[in-house]
């Protein structure tokens, strides 16, 4: 006769049989952790107020300033045989043109190379093998020579000598003059900037509390504010401008500015209380 060990379940009638009730205690429980951790939702709390609580403006102001910079692109270029033969040539005509501009009183300083290149100058044939059919064609390229160019950027800040500054480039060998630009200086520009930022920012909020008292909320700090600001340059093509530069006796050039147009705005968005 064989003895029971004390604690052991060893009949269906005995604790044995609880073992199947705990399995699935223990599933569904498992279940129940999954769903809670998967399908519910994540909440975040926030003390930023959302966006339909603030109320959104912008406002532009704009102005016409005369320039106080006249900016002109001015090309030097020497076609020869040999490499050094144009750079040579380039480099005497750029130091004949800057010899001029400082006659006029523009400072080495103001005058900066804007790019400078060594090409070859080539000449193109096309060429057939079959002449009569037309066939078995190909590009042909012969080297003639080389082409050094020069471009020089020059700042000049007396608005007045900017037809001089042209005709005495030109004399002393420049090519052409590429551009001119009347422009504002960085310091008028950036006075000009901020005085057109408080001008728009105050109208920026001038909107907001309108809209808030028409709407009978009480306006707030402002949270968020953006800016930009823009300015276009006045152009003139050297062409255009001068015209006669092939003429006999060509007539002074005169430049005329004409005013610029100056824009800020700024965006903001402001808290209603």
């Amino acid at each position: 006769m064989v003895e029971k060990e004390k604690g052991m379940c060893c009949t269906p009638q005995s604790c044995c049989g609880f073992l199947p009730l705990v399995v699935i205690v223990l599933v569904l429980f498992g279940g129940f952790y999954f769903l809670s951790t998967v399908q519910q939702p994540t909440i975040n709390v926030s003390d930023n107020i959302p966006p339909e609580h603030t109320i959104s403006v912008s406002a532009t102001a704009n102005d016409y300033v005369d320039p106080d910079l006249l900016v002109l692109q001015v090309r030097i270029e020497t076609e020869a045989d040999d490499a050094k033969d144009s750079q040579s040539g380039t480099a005497e005509k750029t130091n004949a043109v800057k010899a001029a501009l400082s006659a006029l009183g523009i400072s080495d300083d103001k005058i900066k190379t804007s790019s400078y290149s060594v090409d070859k100058v080539q000449e193109s044939h096309y060429i057939c093998r079959n002449e009569t059919a037309g066939t078995d064609c190909y590009w042909d390229y012969v080297t003639k020579g080389y082409k050094t160019t020069h471009v020089l950027k020059v700042d000049v800040e007396n608005l007045a000598i900017g037809g001089d500054v042209v005709d005495s480039a030109i004399t002393a060998g420049a090519t052409s003059v590429d551009s001119i630009s009347f422009t504002l200086k960085p310091e008028t520009s950036n006075r000009i900037k901020n005085e057109l930022l408080q001008q728009a920012s105050s109208t920026a909020k001038a909107k907001a509390q309108s809209i808030a008292t028409g709407t009978g909320v009480t306006l707030g700090n402002a949270l968020y504010a953006s800016e930009s600001y823009d300015y276009y340059s006045a152009y003139r093509n050297y062409d255009a401008v001068y015209g006669a530069a092939e003429a006999a006796v060509p007539a002074p050039t005169e430049l005329y500015s004409g005013e610029i147009q100056v824009t800020a705005t700024v965006s903001a968005n402001f808290e209603i209380e």
